[in-house]
């Protein structure tokens, strides 16, 4: 996750605290380096709680900022303080690494962005020839997410060409068996093809917790 992700976040948060709280103030578009966070309204009462809320957003990465939780050190902290450490501790969190999401249809890719761009580094994509070409260029993809019905390489096939010089990515397939191949999970587990499935159609807005629950899973899990 990068540190204007981060920042974006923080604002969102904030701003939900302000419309109840009006000692809190929003925070500027853009990072001022030599903000205090006191400036904001953002004491050691308020704080614990946006860090919280950080926390979940962030998939429930570890953020090792307590040491924040003084009003001493939050007299010293800026804007920039914060980001830069929540960035720097989050780098080596699973919510850190890259979720690759490959589907030729724009609106699925519009309401995952929606639903989850605020909790994982997500890159998407709608042709499979691109997603397979910055897969193989970025050590940091965690997990790639694919439609098994596409144009030029189909989710099977940007799998096991991935494979080729990264046997161990992890991959859930999206499909809807449209060929009626009843051994295609089967098949597909017993040659480490894909670690789960979602099922057509989609529904990432009611079932977005489950996915995100396993979506999260596979990202922890050091195979």
């Amino acid at each position: 996750m990068t540190a204007d992700q981060i920042y974006r976040i923080l604002c969102d948060i904030v701003k939900g605290v302000s419309l109840r709280d009006s000692s809190i103030k929003t925070l500027p578009d853009q990072i001022e380096a030599k903000a205090k966070l006191t400036e904001f309204g953002l004491n050691v009462t308020i704080l614990p709680e946006i860090l919280g809320e950080m926390k979940e957003r962030m998939g429930g990465a570890d953020l090792n900022v307590g040491a924040l939780f003084t009003q001493e050190a939050l007299n010293q902290c800026t804007l920039a303080d914060l980001v830069s450490t929540l960035h720097s501790n989050s780098k080596n969190s699973p919510v850190g690494k890259i979720v690759v999401y490959v589907d030729d249809e724009e609106e699925n890719l519009f309401i995952f962005k929606r639903k989850y761009g605020k909790r994982f580094n997500l890159k998407t994509f709608t042709n499979s020839m691109e997603a397979l070409s910055f897969i193989q260029k970025n050590n940091d993809v965690g997990l790639v997410i694919t439609d098994e019905v596409m144009p030029n390489l189909n989710g099977t096939a940007l799998c096991d060409e991935v494979h080729r010089t990264k046997p161990k990515l992890k991959f859930i397939l999206i499909t809807g068996n449209p060929n009626g191949d009843q051994d295609l999970m089967y098949l597909s587990l017993r040659r480490n093809r894909f670690y789960d499935f979602i099922n057509k159609p989609v529904d990432f807005e009611g079932k977005g917790e489950e996915y995100f629950t396993v979506i999260e899973g596979l990202l922890s899990f050091d195979w």
